[in-house]
């Protein structure tokens, strides 16, 4: 009898979690403007995604998707109803077409944005496939080993010895110093608060600046920036 009476109360327990689960979800769903879509990986190396759904305005994560299939986002978020897409004002994701076009699809209130993590990612491939070139060119120069994540790293998180492999390697080869410094002021100028027409012109003369360079790994991240300008 006491077993049975502890089975019902903890049941009851449980059921109101439960409650308090769907009510809290559909609280944090209600209050979602800025949505967050990105592919993770299930298995590293496998490419088998699963899309992960943010309220970027707060930080949370709001639900996992099994794929990133277009058709499940699709039903998704057709299953939240009308007035839940008309209420999402920015739709951010990464730069693949099934993504990057949900905004026109599903929340016709909404602009869609290219996050700026994978925006960069395309500029830190230019700079590595630099690197890459140079250790090629130069094989006996130790400075060249190892020297890729120094690159990639942010400028204050350097060490004393990672300052002076960097400038080592610049001795060796200014066009790597050029691309280097090209990245660290793209960063700064998505760093400033500026309006659309402010920030357009800033990235229009950095544009002009890296063109001047000769470079192909950059010449290619301009093309990358050019077809996808009116996102970022």
């Amino acid at each position: 009898m006491c077993k049975r009476r502890y089975y019902l109360v903890n049941g009851q327990r449980n059921l109101s979690e439960i409650a308090d689960k769907q009510l809290y979800k559909r609280t944090v769903w209600q209050q979602v403007r800025y949505l967050g879509i990105d592919k993770i990986s299930i298995r590293k190396g496998k490419k088998n995604y699963a899309c992960c759904l943010v309220d970027l305005e707060r930080g949370i994560i709001l639900d996992f998707l099994e794929n990133r299939q277009k058709e499940t986002i699709v039903a998704y978020f057709k299953g939240k109803g009308i007035d839940f897409c008309n209420q999402i004002e920015v739709v951010s994701s990464d730069m693949w077409d099934a993504y990057s076009t949900l905004a026109g699809d599903l929340f016709p209130n909404a602009i869609s944005v290219i996050d700026r993590y994978h925006f960069f990612i395309h500029l830190s491939k230019a700079l590595d496939s630099t690197r890459k070139s140079l250790r090629k060119n130069f094989p006996d120069e130790e400075c060249f080993n190892h020297l890729r994540w120094t690159l990639l790293k942010s400028p204050d998180d350097l060490s004393e010895d990672e300052h002076k492999t960097l400038k080592d390697a610049f001795l060796i080869c200014p066009d790597l110093q050029e691309v280097y410094q090209l990245r660290k002021e793209l960063k700064a100028i998505f760093d400033l608060d500026l309006t659309k027409d402010q920030a357009s012109l800033k990235v229009e003369e950095w544009q002009e600046k890296a063109q001047k360079l000769n470079n192909k790994p950059i010449e290619s991240f301009l093309k990358t920036l050019n077809n996808w300008k009116d996102k970022v």
